[in-house]
């Protein structure tokens, strides 16, 4: 086993064992320190890192592990983790405050009130806020394991209206139905995508589009998926981009050409779909006379792989115009849309191109699966918003130029979706 990637399991196992300790202490408190506390508790435990060290092991010899079966061990931890975290952060609260009061009693002496039973100077922890800690930390718990068990394919339908000022009369009320992050590689129920996908269907949109992640990392995650990806259908066609896991990059390969042919077959899987991938290409699509620019560019995103060429595709029609037609530029459409993975993307060059779009369509965060959104209440939550400022929904800036981050079709790394669910989107055009 290599130094390095020692040194970092050692490290992670120190941390987490620290983290498990401390909150076995709530445990304790409530329960009392009995035998089948210890039992259940560190079992679990050993259990867990049994699993890490043979997965560490395994990939050190560089052994053939399922990326599903280090997907599911992370997804465990951080079941057990957040609330472990929760417990911890509770019990260090509490030992900061013990320690300041047994500090204030060497100054100003035992008082009956503030001592308890085992010593002049013992303060012990409160029971009450053992038990508390536990009931709060239940909640993530819950919440993470629902979402590992039943929320990976609580499929919803989000109706959005999108209102566009220079919307020409043949395009108002146009339906785009957009998935985003399929991450096929992830899934264990082909019967649930199916459904997922049947239900994008139903919605009976004018056009479907597809926004990047087709998988994880292979172009072979698709086998026995393609039946039920070449279903969806819509009058005007699919249309598809890709995303920064279609690229293979988070996988290891025997040589460069592997890489470059897993990714030519993946371009390949998308037209086999029945999809028409464009990669820094731009399609017109005229509707009784108007015409609307439909433009999508590979994966461009911050601290991601940046191939996306805007201007090359305002400049690159998808399919070439038959002999003696002149292709109709972008600039000469009535209106734009512009399909681009990674949300940072809009912030970074779109929103400042001396070319109007007044629609982009990403996906990418996935509103990180896990966070709380309640819409009667008007809440829209998730640590995913610290790092990227459009996260999840339909974003508007002051020229009237609309961005919606879609929050996900399938689920990657955590197996699944706590209170983020994944998403089908239904955007109308209106006139503004």
């Amino acid at each position: 086993m290599r130094s390095s990637p020692l040194v970092f399991f050692i490290v992670i196992t120190v941390i987490y064992l620290g983290i498990d300790i401390y909150a076995y202490q709530a445990f304790i408190k409530v329960f009392g320190n009995t035998r089948w506390l210890k039992l259940i508790y560190w079992g679990i435990t050993g259990l867990l890192f049994a699993g890490m060290i043979g997965l560490a092991i395994g990939n050190a010899m560089s052994a053939q592990v399922p990326p599903r079966a280090g997907m599911l061990m992370g997804t465990i931890m951080l079941i057990l983790l957040v609330p472990k975290l929760l417990l911890a952060s509770f019990m260090f609260v509490e030992d900061i405050t013990r320690g300041i009061r047994w500090v204030a009693l060497q100054f100003s002496g035992p008082t009956e009130e503030s001592l308890m039973s085992k010593g002049p100077n013992k303060i012990s922890r409160s029971k009450f806020l053992s038990q508390s800690a536990i009931i709060v930390a239940g909640i993530p718990f819950l919440h993470l394991l629902y979402g590992a068990v039943k929320g990976k394919y609580d499929f919803i339908v989000r109706r959005i209206q999108v209102p566009i000022p220079n919307l020409p009369a043949a395009f108002e009320g146009f339906t785009i139905t957009q998935l985003s992050d399929i991450h096929t590689g992830s899934f264990d129920s082909k019967s649930a995508v199916e459904c997922g996908i049947d239900m994008a269907n139903e919605q009976g949109s004018d056009i479907i589009f597809f926004t990047g992640d087709l998988v994880n990392d292979k172009a072979t995650e698709l086998t026995g998926y393609e039946p039920i990806y070449s279903k969806l259908s819509a009058p005007l066609g699919v249309y598809s981009i890709l995303g920064n896991h279609d690229y293979g990059d988070y996988a290891q390969w025997p040589s460069q050409e592997e890489k470059d042919k897993n990714f030519e077959k993946l371009c390949q899987a998308h037209g086999q779909l029945g999809w028409k991938l464009l990669k820094n290409q731009h399609q017109i699509i005229e509707k009784d006379g108007a015409k609307l620019a439909l433009v999508g560019v590979e994966n461009w995103g911050k601290g991601f792989k940046q191939k996306g060429d805007l201007q090359g595709a305002i400049q690159t029609p998808f399919a070439p115009s038959s002999e003696g037609e002149t292709a109709t530029p972008v600039s000469e459409a009535d209106f734009r849309i512009l399909l681009s993975h990674d949300p940072s993307h809009w912030e970074a060059e779109v929103q400042e191109h001396p070319l109007h779009f007044d629609l982009t369509l990403s996906g990418h965060t996935h509103g990180m699966q896990f966070g709380v959104e309640i819409p009667a209440l008007n809440i829209k939550w998730s640590p995913i918003k610290w790092r990227y400022p459009q996260w999840a929904g339909l974003y508007t800036d002051d020229k009237k130029q609309h961005l919606y981050v879609n929050r996900g079709f399938g689920h990657l790394g955590y197996l699944g979706r706590a209170g983020i669910l994944p998403e089908v989107t239904v955007l109308e055009l209106v006139k503004a």
